[in-house]
């Protein structure tokens, strides 16, 4: 029965939790004897009510506890006392209340019982601890519990002093559990209740508190095993004793304190060196004495030289120089530098000036020790030193750390000087017979500027210029540290001053280059990360830039182009500085620059650079730039190889063409007329097979009409006719051999001496020449009468630079084709005697045809 009637005081409903736990009110009286075989079942399931929110549970479960005190406390003394004395000490003030006041029952039968047996029942010891945790709660934060246990100390003890020395070892192994417990409330009640002990009995009993101090410390540090929580108990009571003494006590014994917890101050825990540092901080701090750094200092340092740094014990040590850093960063940074710096630099100092790198790189360059670390650092891991320094590699790494760490932390007004000792070293440096020599200092630079908050400064500069000499070594690593700094120095910078630089950064290639007399490939820019350094601050120069700073921009652009594998031009380097070609190629702006781009895309094409994402917009810029410069020659040879590139099968080839013949039918000057045909003509011999015969019929008839039609100047009517050639092709057989019989009808009408004076007929006589020069028949040999049947029409005038042009041109077609009809073309130009004079003239342009196609009479 009992069994169930005490699961049910968990009950979660209150009315019944209330009521089972009030049956056990009443058991222990019905049940006598018998109910002793339940008494710790009952106890495990009623304490934790003590703590209950609801009053009426806490009361009723402090009255069952009260009853089996006074009907067992006497037979059953520890099975009753240890619950209601681990409540005293409890987190809720609810459960040390109850526990005080039932504690006070338990002190009375404890007393009872040792009265009756004349001091042998073995119950002064419990007794003694019990009245230690009383006093302690005399300074509780609940008004209730602090009044009923100055009621209850009161009653129990008649010499307070007297009381406390006999008890005090036990007062203060229960102060040193109670602030190990991690529970604020109890703290503050343990700090509260030595702040009254120290300060009343603290300078007569200091004595006495350090060998029960101590005894507390040598039960937790037993070989067996090490508590570090009473420890740091030991200490957090040893801080408020400090705290608490007065100065006058504190100055004789402080020594005696700092012996206690200076074994505790390199221990691995962190919490628990925290914590006697905190002891030996509130020694200094109350003392004012900071001599007191000696007692501690140097032996640190002995035991670090002969200590390895991968012992567990090294990195505890050198965490303590954090906490004196920390405590008084002034004092102890004085105190400390002379003894990191002493020559040779040890391990484990740059291991302390590393934790402490905020403190020690703030007064980089400012202190006497530290104003040539760098330098001198440097040196060291270049492998310039003497043999007494330590050059393993682990203290190369260790020191290097070390630097980075000192480096961000610097005053930003000794960037500069930072800079400078980096660039001395990489000056001085001869790659030839050190070639690892460079990375330290660049290392440094790379750390520096990736993590460091600086501004751009044209003091850089010469920075910049070195770190691009490097991109041309053949070292992989220094390319790729290289890279990286320029690449954190140059996408740092703001639009202006990327405009600013520009021009800098291509006279230094553009320098290095040919004071190095470099091949066509730069080391640099083919390593990992390649152009990524240089592409935001080029992009933002092209887009935004003025015209000069934009010409420089695509200098930059065009080196990189000569100097870097296609493999090694990253897609997105491509990319961006391709989209930002095209935007620029839409502006005003000057015709050469326009030029440059034009060229920077066709030798981007010709590196088979991954361009099929820019198609559309490289077509629109292929229109634009044509129907924009028509008469420019430089702007139609280099658009025509762009079109090339780009258009030669492409449908909008067609609407271009068309474009260009509108032009040339709206304006009314003659250049710009040639221009634009000129552009037909180019456009159209990119792939004449492959235009729409629709749209070849179209544009024909057009062309036929305005060359048949209306006189022109010879260098159109040329142009005109060469263009209705080339797209004979296109176009049926039957419909040119009409085109050519219907012009020699108009020939044959007019006699040879006077055709010189007929533009139209010479027009005609154009038509028949192109269409034999660029037509594809099939049964060309039966057109052949047709130009025999003109000879003594063209060659009388052969003075006429179109005629001519076309006439060789036929010849060197034949030439290539049939040589049969060459033969036949030469004996009649040969047989009308015409061989000679045409030798002799002096158009070089008629001579090199002459001397091409015309062989000795």
């Amino acid at each position: 029965m009992v069994p169930k009637l005490l699961k049910l005081t968990r009950e979660t409903r209150l009315f019944l939790r209330e009521s089972f736990i009030g049956v056990f009110v009443y058991l222990p009286q019905v049940l006598d004897s018998e109910f002793e075989v339940y008494l710790k079942d009952v106890l495990d399931h009623i304490i934790d009510s003590l703590a209950d929110e609801n009053e009426n549970i806490r009361n009723l479960g402090q009255r069952v506890v009260k009853i089996l005190i006074q009907r067992f406390g006497g037979a059953k003394t520890k099975l009753l006392l240890e619950p209601v004395y681990e409540g005293m000490s409890h987190p809720s003030w609810r459960k040390r209340n109850s526990s005080i006041v039932l504690m006070a029952e338990m002190l009375e039968i404890l007393r009872r019982v040792e009265r009756t047996s004349g001091g042998t029942s073995g119950n002064s010891e419990t007794i003694d601890r019990i009245l230690a945790s009383v006093y302690i709660l005399m300074q509780d934060t609940t008004e209730t519990i602090r009044s009923f246990a100055a009621q209850t100390w009161k009653t129990f003890v008649e010499n307070t002093p007297k009381k406390l020395r006999a008890i005090l070892g036990l007062l203060f192994r229960r102060l040193v559990e109670l602030m190990a417990l991690p529970d604020d409330e109890l703290q503050e009640i343990s700090k509260a209740s030595l702040m009254h002990f120290v300060g009343k009995y603290g300078d007569a009993l200091f004595g006495e508190i350090m060998e029960a101090l101590l005894i507390v410390k040598r039960d937790a540090t037993t070989p067996e095993r090490l508590n570090p929580n009473i420890l740091r108990g030991v200490n957090m009571v040893l801080k408020e004793v400090a705290f608490t003494l007065s100065p006058k006590a504190l100055s004789a014994h402080k020594d005696t304190i700092l012996r206690t917890i200076s074994d505790l101050l390199t221990v691995p825990d962190k919490f628990l060196r925290r914590s006697a540092f905190d002891v030996f901080v509130s020694v200094i701090r109350r003392t004012g004495n900071k001599d007191i750094l000696d007692s501690i200092v140097p032996g640190l340092f002995a035991s670090l030289d002969v200590l390895d740094e991968a012992a567990p014990e090294y990195e505890a040590k050198i965490r303590l120089f954090d906490e004196l850093l920390e405590y008084d960063s002034s004092d102890v940074f004085d105190y400390l530098e002379p003894l990191l710096f002493a020559r040779p630099i040890k391990r484990y100092c740059l291991d302390i000036m590393t934790n402490n790198a905020e403190i020690f790189g703030a007064e980089l360059y400012k202190t006497a020790y530290l104003k040539d670390f760098i330098r001198s650092g440097l040196a060291v891991l270049a492998g310039g030193t003497s043999e007494e320094e330590e050059v393993s590699e682990s203290y190369k790494d260790a020191l290097l750390y070390c630097m980075q760490q000192l480096e961000c932390h610097m005053a930003p007004e000794m960037t500069q000087r930072f800079i400078d000792d980096c660039l001395v070293h990489l000056q001085n440096v001869n790659l030839e017979t050190n070639k690892d020599g460079p990375l330290a200092a660049l290392e440094l630079l790379q750390f520096f500027f990736h993590n460091a908050d600086f501004e751009y400064s044209q003091n850089f500069n010469p920075m910049i210029e070195i770190l691009n000499g490097l991109l041309f070594e053949r070292h992989p690593t220094v390319n790729l540290l290289a890279n990286r700094i320029l690449k954190n120095v140059l996408q740092s910078l703001k639009r202006e001053e990327s405009h600013l630089i520009i021009s800098f950064l291509n006279n230094s290639l553009e320098d290095q280059h040919r004071k190095r007399g470099a091949g066509d490939i730069v080391p640099g820019f083919n390593t990992e990360e390649g152009l990524d350094a240089f592409v935001d601050v080029v992009m933002s120069s092209l887009v935004y830039g003025t015209a000069k700073v934009c010409e420089s921009a695509l200098s930059v652009v065009n080196f990189f182009l000569l100097h870097t594998t296609p493999e090694n031009l990253q897609p997105t380097a491509v990319l961006k500085l391709v989209g930002a070609l095209i935007r620029i190629s839409t502006y005003r702006m000057d015709s050469a620059l326009k030029l440059r781009v034009l060229d920077i895309f066709i030798k981007a094409l010709d590196r088979n650079l991954p361009l099929d994402v820019f198609h559309p917009q490289l077509e629109t810029i292929i229109l634009r730039l044509l129907i924009e410069h028509p008469s420019d020659d430089a702007f139609v040879k280099r658009v025509v190889v762009l079109a090339k590139k780009k258009m030669a099968d492409h449908p909008r080839r067609e609407f271009l063409i068309n474009e260009a013949w509108k032009r040339f039918g709206a304006t009314q000057k003659n250049e710009l007329k040639v221009a634009y045909l000129r552009l037909m003509y180019k456009l159209v011999k990119l792939n004449p097979k492959r235009l729409a015969k629709v749209f070849c019929d179209v544009v024909i008839d057009q062309i036929y009409a305005a060359l048949t039609g209306e006189t022109h100047p010879p260098r159109t009517s040329l142009v005109l006719a060469q263009l209705l050639g080339l797209l004979a092709k296109n176009i049926p057989h039957e419909r040119v051999v009409s085109m050519l019989k219907a012009s020699a009808e108009r020939l044959e009408k007019v006699k040879p001496k006077e055709l010189e004076t007929h533009p139209i007929e010479i027009n005609h006589l154009l038509l028949v020449l192109s269409l034999f020069v660029f037509g594809e028949f099939r049964d060309l040999q039966d057109q052949l009468p047709i130009l025999q049947s003109l000879a003594p029409r063209f060659v009388p005038v052969l003075e006429n630079l179109e005629v001519l042009t076309t006439v060789l041109k036929l010849l060197g077609t034949f030439q290539r084709g049939d040589a049969q009809k060459a033969e036949f073309l030469t004996s009649l130009l040969q047989k009308e005697r015409f061989d000679e004079p045409l030798r002799t003239r002096g158009d070089p342009i008629i001579q090199e045809l002459v001397n091409q196609y015309l062989r000795p009479a």
